[in-house]
């Protein structure tokens, strides 16, 4: 049997490779991070002058659901960042550099927090217009712009760009039923997402994302 002395001297050996171990890997986890933020700030930058000259945003309301708007307070109230949806501003540095130039009630003006809050507490009053209401409902923080046009066929759809992802997203109208369907355009792959509907996607929308980004 091994002494306590040499069990603990080896248990201490497993801990200090462990512990090198683990510092080997977020060194590689944080020199991924650093590429892949290094990446989306070139992507970013390729794709902002298009952005600014044919991309706009989505105006919304708030409803008039007291309780959600109490909630939606308390959220604020309790928060790390000091927030107000009645302002729409947020103390963290992403609404500081990318958000903040945009006017109240354009959806790129809302941080993640913000957006977080409004979503979870379901603030966003229901929009007439049928592919402006499904964005709202199924959007992704951050948008840096929305494109919006038509098929041959009249159907209205939208390009909406991102600022931390490299994926293109379209809302495009549902081919066999009435809606829309969120699918995502993955240039490294060269295909549309996986998700259902998502090879569907009318190839009328590929040439406009071509025209606007790979000229």
């Amino acid at each position: 049997m091994k002494s306590q002395e040499a069990a603990r001297t080896e248990k201490e050996k497993k801990k200090k490779l462990q512990i090198a171990q683990e510092a080997k890997e977020q060194k590689e986890y944080e020199r991924i991070e650093r590429e892949r933020s290094i990446e989306l700030n070139n992507i970013q930058k390729s794709r902002q002058p298009v952005i600014d000259n044919k991309f706009g945003g989505i105006n919304f309301e708030y409803n008039s659901n007291k309780n959600n708007h109490l909630r939606a307070k308390n959220d604020c109230e309790n928060h790390y960042y000091n927030i107000s949806l009645e302002n729409q501003t947020c103390s963290c540095d992403n609404f500081k550099s990318l958000n903040a130039k945009f006017e109240k009630f354009d959806i790129r003006r809302l941080c993640k927090h913000q957006w977080q809050i409004i979503k979870d507490r379901k603030l966003f009053k229901k929009n007439k217009n049928e592919l402006e209401d499904f964005i709202l409902e199924n959007l992704f923080w951050n948008p840096s712009g929305i494109f919006r046009s038509r098929l041959e066929d009249d159907k209205e759809f939208a390009i909406i760009s991102f600022y931390q992802r490299k994926e293109l997203y379209v809302a495009t109208p549902k081919t066999n039923k009435d809606g829309y369907l969120l699918v995502s355009w993955d240039y490294e792959k060269g295909e549309w997402s996986a998700k259902k509907g998502g090879k569907k996607v009318n190839d009328q929308v590929l040439q406009v994302i071509a025209e606007l980004f790979d000229k």
